[in-house]
């Protein structure tokens, strides 16, 4: 499996690692048509009710209790990636305990959608709760922090603590991986690496592609989009005769293959992104180059089977040419579940990728608990 530079994981995150390559050595560990769902955004402890109901749909899909079970029968894996609670309500932090029972978090959840949330550990404990049906399913499940979860701010992000997940962390060991951000792992002997798409947005602040300058002659029509420069550059720079040109933002697809180019998960830690600080080595660089390439949280899916030259010194030590060395790398955006209800399926012989997505009704009173929770 590819090096773990990130933080040491918890005994049970080691042990499933563990597990998965040695499955994986001896050829057995991937099953045939086994697929990984890549989800982002859950959004656990928002009022809207459409949005409960869109998980509930994904929940049965997953575990085989719809009209098309055998497709939902194929997922091996769940892969959260960030986003899996609303910010949560910090106006009263008195009286909170994670030990509330599962009806309480039931009863709790309903009330919340009438107005602002009594418990503001309840999206907490609403992730919990849907975490734990999907291992009761006998799905693994890869939890990945975001920004609004409760672990350090600093990249690498560390794993949730158990008793922040009471429910699911009783599950067996290797069910339930409480991962980092960003994460890395071996499924089905295919190398997954990716992060809650944190680094991605933070990185389309900063580059961006120019626009070639309109000359006078040309009526001041802007042709740019047609003959945009592919390269990257920093925005805000250039010299006087390049006033006219503007920047062309980055797709999020765009910017994640440029960290795939760049060799590095977060080019612009620590400046923007906050990072902890290491003397030694970067722990960000990627040394080796992964199956599946993926950044949660984007506003709509995208994917590209990207061909990368493989980082190996053989073959230029021998002088051999580049030909044959390079390596196909499944780069996908995962939009956020709360905005779009998708999900995204990778198939792990093919790479192969599919969208399902899950439309609810929304009702009238949605906005008005939204505009609710927000002031």
């Amino acid at each position: 499996p590819p090096s773990q530079p990130f933080p040491p994981k918890s005994s049970s995150s080691t042990a499933a690692a563990s597990a998965a390559a040695d499955a994986a050595e001896k050829g057995s560990h991937r099953t045939k048509g086994a697929k990984i769902l890549l989800l982002s955004g859950l959004g656990c402890g928002s009022p809207s009710r459409s949005l409960s109901l869109r998980r509930d749909l994904l929940l049965d899909y997953a575990s085989g209790q719809t009209d098309d079970a055998r497709r939902g029968s194929d997922v091996c894996r769940l892969v959260v990636a960030g986003g899996g609670t609303v910010r949560p309500n910090l106006r009263d932090m008195s009286g909170v305990s994670l030990s509330t029972s599962t009806s309480d978090v039931a009863s709790k959840s309903s009330s919340s959608r009438r107005g602002i949330a009594e418990d503001p550990a309840l999206p907490l404990k609403e992730l919990d709760l849907y975490l734990s049906e999907f291992l009761s399913a006998g799905i693994h499940v890869d939890y990945i922090p975001g920004r609004h979860d409760p672990t350090n701010v600093n990249w690498p992000q560390r794993p949730l603590h158990p008793c922040l997940l009471p429910i699911s962390a009783t599950y067996v060991e290797g069910r339930m991986n409480r991962s980092t951000n960003p994460y890395d792992a071996v499924v089905g002997g295919r190398s997954v690496l990716g992060t809650d798409g944190l680094n991605v947005a933070d990185l389309g602040k900063f580059v961006a592609r120019m626009s070639s300058s309109s000359s006078p002659s040309s009526g001041g029509d802007d042709k740019s989009d047609d003959n945009a420069d592919d390269s990257a550059a920093p925005i805000g720079g250039g010299k006087k005769s390049e006033q006219r040109r503007r920047p062309i933002p980055f797709s999020p697809l765009e910017l994640l293959k440029l960290t795939l180019r760049y060799g590095h998960l977060a080019p612009t830690g620590p400046d923007s992104l906050p990072t902890y600080p290491s003397s030694d080595a970067d722990p960000f660089v990627i040394d080796s180059i992964p199956d599946v390439y993926f950044a949660g949280n984007c506003h709509e899916f995208d994917t590209e089977l990207v061909k990368t030259p493989a980082l190996t010194t053989t073959t230029a030590k021998e002088g051999a040419e580049e030909e044959g060395t390079t390596r196909a790398t499944r780069v996908v955006c995962v939009p956020s579940f709360e905005r779009t209800g998708t999900g995204v399926l990778i198939d792990l012989d093919t790479l192969d990728v599919e969208t399902i997505r899950f439309d609810a009704p929304s009702s009238d009173d949605e906005e008005e608990d939204a505009d609710a929770m927000e002031e």
